[in-house]
């Protein structure tokens, strides 16, 4: 099996909750009504923000011009925090096309925003990302460092359902390099807490 499977995205674990009670594209029509509702440019630049990831699941063209549209926005307001986001939503639609450069580099300028603002938990979802991307591309020390260090702020935090997936990644990790007592371990206590959680889907993928 692909390990590339078991990968998660921060933003995308948080969003699929709400998308589970509702298609993307119905999700979608909603937000389209939204923005033409919408007069302030701030608004408009978080329901872009939206559409960029929910068009992502339908449409990839069309998320990273929504993307763009949002990203565009974003500069023109000047709101750092906004801007960071925006490079976010297109490394997600980049990933999902296989784009892994342009994925990097669209994580990498939100971490460096997210870092000028000293935005902690900006910073940890976007080393998160950027370890998965170095993942995929078979660059294991940096992968290594970024769940690491997104680790320690979810652990800090008491983020348990963070630290529970930034642990899987990390098991897999292991795994492709050949450490299995640690991936076993990490595996462990990542099924505990997903037995705990009645996690069931997720805890089948882990079994499998």
């Amino acid at each position: 099996m692909n390990k590339a499977r078991f990968l998660f995205f921060f933003v995308l674990f948080s969003l699929s909750q709400y998308a589970k009670a509702q298609s993307p594209a119905y999700i979608i029509d909603s937000l389209r009504v939204q923005l033409k509702q919408t007069k302030s440019e701030e608004g408009k630049v978080g329901i872009y923000s939206e559409l960029t990831w929910f068009w992502a699941m339908v449409n990839l063209d069309s998320a990273l011009s929504y993307g763009n549209q949002g990203l565009e926005l974003a500069q023109k307001t000047g709101d750092q925090a906004k801007i960071a986001q925006a490079h976010s939503d297109l490394g997600n639609a980049y990933n999902q096309r296989g784009d892994f450069a342009r994925a990097k580099n669209a994580y990498k300028t939100a971490l460096n925003i997210r870092t000028s603002l000293a935005d902690s938990a900006g910073m940890a979802g976007s080393k998160s990302n950027l370890a998965s991307i170095h993942q995929r591309l078979f660059q294991t020390d940096s992968a290594m460092m970024y769940y690491v260090e997104a680790l320690a702020y979810y652990e800090k935090t008491g983020n348990d359902r963070y630290v529970n997936f930034v642990k899987n990644n990390l098991a897999v990790l292991h795994e492709d390099l050949r450490n299995y007592p640690k991936a076993l371990q990490l595996y462990a206590e990542v099924a505990e807490y997903r037995e705990k959680n009645q996690m069931i889907p997720d805890l089948a993928m882990l079994y499998n």
